[in-house]
């Protein structure tokens, strides 16, 4: 063997050192390069839907005795009764999203809706024109004041069970002020009992009165069963005995329909809604002592029982990801590599399926403040990549999604030899599959380049992948099939040109 030179002997060190010896063939050494190349790495993005305790809302309707009985009530009774209004206001201001409304007991006919009624309210929403014009604009006091100044009727028949059916059916249906869902609050303060309207022979009582009683009844549940009322109550506050019976206020009358009516609305409720709750174990049920003339703690009762609303969030869209590129990849994420979880409880977990009908489907390019709340209304705005949510897919309070992908894919269309090759004996193999010159699925020797960008866009689309890959060497082009990305196994073998042929 020849002497070698120090500086042949160091180049050729240097060279094998780079792109490794495989074996002798045609009595040289073949030359090669071979990478394994990472596999994407794993995303996933959990998070739970969200609630909020809102004010509930709450419908009052107070009606007031304005009969001719009603002009013999003491002072003290009439203070009392405007201060139970008035803590009425107060808490509500305090606790609830409320709307109250105060009207005579008596008009020339009960389907009168406007005459006497004025309304305090929370806020406006809903309220069509001709209910706005009975709002109070100030203070709550104001509101005493013109419950204060009803007028007193002439005469004393007084058709309370009917006069609030129309007051709460108009106003739920043409004005909007009484509103669907909310707990719906009558109270009616009398020192009389309710008269009934007088049918059959001789205008005798008996199954005709009781006729007449069943019906208004029976229009007070439809009424609560149309507008879907949380809870519906009919809170009387009479004579639980008559004057000269124990009871100092004048010309008072047992009131016993009324004090029958609100047991009856209680019983009710108590059976047919899951969310009222009743404030007493026994009765009387929601009748108060108009006698006692102490009527501040009426209302107190039964606002305890009125809960902060738990208002479940609903979601029609979900974030992916809020990275706009990952590694300089734009999405930084492989679409078709998106698996979307629903977990409804701990041990209830689905898979959602890509779908438009009960699934989900991606939403195009990176959103800014995209709003992903579909109720109670359009909100909460992220910044990312989104899938929209269809049908079942649609999530809820307390549910919860987990959403997991890989990074985007990495295609790489060229392969670099550290060393001049000989074409002819080139050989490209990936995950085990040898690929020769072919310009369709094969590779494509380009000849010498500097700082070429090794990375492409997509199989079919060779400019330049971002972030660049730059590589200064002998190139082959990589054509359909022979195009590899993360995870493949790559393998580049070939003889070198011998030292100074051309």
């Amino acid at each position: 063997m020849k002497n070698l030179s120090v500086k042949t002997i160091t180049l050729l060190g240097l060279f094998l050192g780079v792109v490794g010896c495989e074996k002798t063939e045609f009595g040289q050494l073949t030359r090669g390069t071979s990478e394994i190349l990472p596999k994407q790495e794993e995303f996933s993005n959990s998070s739970c839907a969200l609630s909020t305790l809102a004010k509930p809302k709450v419908d009052m309707l107070f009606l007031f005795d304005n009969s001719t009985s009603s002009f013999f009530m003491n002072s003290r009774s009439r203070t009392s009764i405007l201060g139970a209004l008035r803590t009425s206001l107060y808490e509500a201001a305090q606790r609830f999203d409320f709307r109250i409304m105060v009207a005579p007991l008596i008009t020339r006919r009960t389907n009168d809706v406007t005459t006497g009624v004025s309304v305090a309210v929370e806020n406006t929403k809903g309220i069509t024109g001709s209910g706005q014009n009975l709002i109070v604009a100030g203070s709550s006091n104001d509101l005493i004041d013109r419950a204060a100044s009803i007028s007193h009727a002439v005469g004393s028949r007084e058709y309370g069970f009917e006069r609030a059916r129309h007051l709460l059916n108009h106003h739920y249906q043409s004005t909007g002020i009484f509103r669907r869902g909310a707990h719906t609050l009558v109270a009616l303060f009398s020192n009389e009992d309710a008269d009934w309207r007088q049918e059959g022979p001789d205008h005798q009582g008996g199954r005709f009165e009781r006729r007449d009683f069943e019906s208004n009844l029976n229009q007070l549940k439809n009424i609560s069963n149309s507008m879907a009322s949380t809870q519906f109550r009919f809170i009387t506050v009479v004579p639980s005995r008559s004057s000269g019976q124990g009871c100092s206020l004048p010309l008072a009358q047992k009131g016993t329909r009324y004090q029958k009516m609100s047991r009856e609305i209680y019983l009710h409720n108590k059976k047919d809604k899951a969310s009222f709750q009743g404030l007493y174990g026994q009765e009387p049920y929601d009748t108060f002592d108009l006698c006692t003339q102490d009527y501040q703690g009426i209302f107190t009762g039964i606002n305890n029982t009125i809960k902060k609303v738990l208002v479940r969030h609903t979601y029609d869209r979900w974030p992916i990801t809020d990275k706009r590129e990952h590694n300089g990849k734009i999405p930084p994420f492989d679409i078709d590599s998106i698996r979307v979880f629903k977990h409804i409880s701990n041990n209830n977990i689905v898979e959602i399926q890509r779908n438009s009908s009960d699934g989900w489907t991606p939403v195009a390019n990176y959103r800014s403040n995209f709003p992903i709340r579909s109720n109670p209304t359009r909100g909460e705005p992220f910044n990312g990549y989104f899938v929209q949510l269809h049908g079942n897919a649609v999530v809820t309070f307390p549910e919860c999604m987990r959403i997991e992908t890989l990074e985007a894919i990495d295609y790489f269309g060229y392969i670099v030899a550290a060393q001049e090759p000989r074409p002819s004996t080139v050989k490209f193999v990936k995950n085990g599959q040898v690929f020769g010159q072919n310009t369709r699925h094969g590779w494509s020797y380009l000849g010498y380049k500097k700082n070429w960008n090794v990375r492409i866009t997509s199989p079919n689309n060779h400019s330049g992948g971002r972030p660049e890959i730059l590589k200064t060497g002998y190139v082959f082009k990589l054509n359909g099939n022979a195009v590899y990305r993360n995870g493949d196994k790559i393998r580049l073998q070939f003889l070198p040109k011998p030292i100074g042929s051309r």
